[in-house]
């Protein structure tokens, strides 16, 4: 997700820059923020460019896969919430805001956010759901606080 593209700034074409600029140079080795360290450069880049022209090509793909990810973060701080505590956050969270009025007006966020949460608890999502409450899996397991 290029989250300055929700409150409609510029962030697709600096991404691409930087993913540019990386190709330019003579990696040998990453070592991610995330994951195990890797040899496969190209690889990665191509994947990367890939995805930035899929988000690119449609700016509420951006907004809908920028949301989801928000979701998942405030629920791996939080291991639980409910959903009226989330819809609360969509009106509190600047870019959570910005990208569900990208996809829905305002009456049709709960609809929204009930969708993007059943998404993300599918069969092996990151969530999972329990009457209204929205718990984080790790490990295939729902985690309680």
């Amino acid at each position: 997700m290029i989250f300055p593209e929700l409150e409609g700034e510029s962030g697709f074409a600096e991404q691409q820059a930087v993913l540019e600029a990386i190709a330019a140079l003579d990696v040998r080795l990453v070592i991610p923020g995330h994951g195990a360290p890797f040899a496969e450069v190209d690889a990665a880049l191509d994947r990367a460019f890939s995805r930035l022209a899929w988000l690119r090509a449609d700016p509420a793909r951006n907004a809908k896969n920028a949301l989801k990810v928000l979701i998942v973060f405030k629920l791996l701080d939080v291991h639980t919430t409910s959903f009226a505590s989330l819809l609360r956050m969509l009106d509190d969270a600047a870019a959570m805001r910005a990208a569900a009025s990208m996809l829905k007006p305002r009456g049709e966020w709960p609809a929204l956010l009930k969708g993007l949460v059943e998404e993300l608890a599918g069969a092996n999502g990151p969530l999972a759901v329990d009457g209204e409450q929205i718990v984080v899996r790790v490990a295939g397991r729902a985690l309680a606080r």
